[in-house]
């Protein structure tokens, strides 16, 4: 989970994110992984605006525009599952159960 500027938490539950509005309430999913025991393990805002980087046990991660509930970009890399992300200005990096940091 991780907690954004604009009062939105980004939840991940098995193979789905939700955000949840803490001003007023409301709920709304984000995303949810496709294929066979595809689910999400790590989730990242960016310190100023309206995307999250999202990490798969398929060995992607995803950017989404959180505000379009939209997919921009997925990107390979990593050969087992993405445990961590972290954001520095707009440079994402991460890190995967195969010991690398991309």
């Amino acid at each position: 989970l991780d907690w954004n500027e604009r009062n939105v938490l980004g939840v991940a539950l098995g193979d789905s994110i939700y955000l949840w509005n803490a001003s007023d309430g409301s709920i709304q999913q984000l995303m949810q992984t496709s294929g066979d025991n595809s689910h999400v393990t790590s989730l990242s805002w960016v310190q100023d605006g309206p995307y999250m980087a999202v990490g798969t046990s398929d060995h992607k991660v995803q950017i989404w525009d959180v505000e379009k509930l939209k997919q921009v970009r997925s990107m390979s890399g990593h050969r087992a599952r993405v445990s961590s992300l972290s954001w520095n200005g707009p440079l994402l990096s991460s890190g995967g159960r195969d010991s690398v940091v991309m």
